[in-house]
């Protein structure tokens, strides 16, 4: 899937203006997201399925074809990794794959995780998404046999 640089304009004014689209079949991407929000100290992030309903509505406008999506919702292996949008809905909206996101994820969240997200935007993509590559392909084995539930005060900030 090759990702655009910035998206079209989106319906609704009501999206959060991060959101961090994930696997929410996997256990290791689940128990990520559940570390992401307990590592975002100003709650900026939001966390939704690639198999659910804010990523049929926002992901199409931002470039990602229909049949990516309808794919992702049958094989979660199809799954090309994890993908985070910026400002969803407006006309200056991004969206970011692969070791791009983890990247801006870091930025988002407390320190030191924001300054290694700041640090590594100056390694080039060529470097950091081979090693991306591998913790996905191997994310099934990573993952601990239950699922991470988030506290309830970061139920809010998933979408779907």
């Amino acid at each position: 899937m090759q990702l655009p640089a910035e998206g079209n304009a989106l319906a609704g004014n009501a999206l959060p203006d991060f959101i961090v689209f994930i696997d929410a079949e996997c256990t290791f991407c689940s128990n990520t997201a559940a570390w992401i929000l307990r590592n975002d100290p100003a709650g900026r992030m939001h966390i939704a399925a690639l198999q659910g309903e804010t990523a049929r509505r926002v992901l199409p406008t931002l470039g990602v074809d229909d049949e990516y999506l309808a794919k992702a919702r049958v094989d979660n292996a199809s799954i090309d990794g994890i993908l985070c949008t910026t400002h969803p809905g407006r006309p200056d909206a991004r969206l970011y794959g692969r070791s791009r996101a983890s990247r801006m994820i870091a930025r988002q969240m407390g320190f030191p995780w924001n300054f290694l997200g700041w640090v590594s935007w100056w390694i080039p993509d060529w470097l950091l998404d081979p090693l991306y590559g591998v913790i996905k392909r191997n994310r099934h084995r990573l993952a601990k046999q239950a699922c991470a539930l988030p506290a309830e005060s970061l139920r809010a900030r998933y979408l779907d």
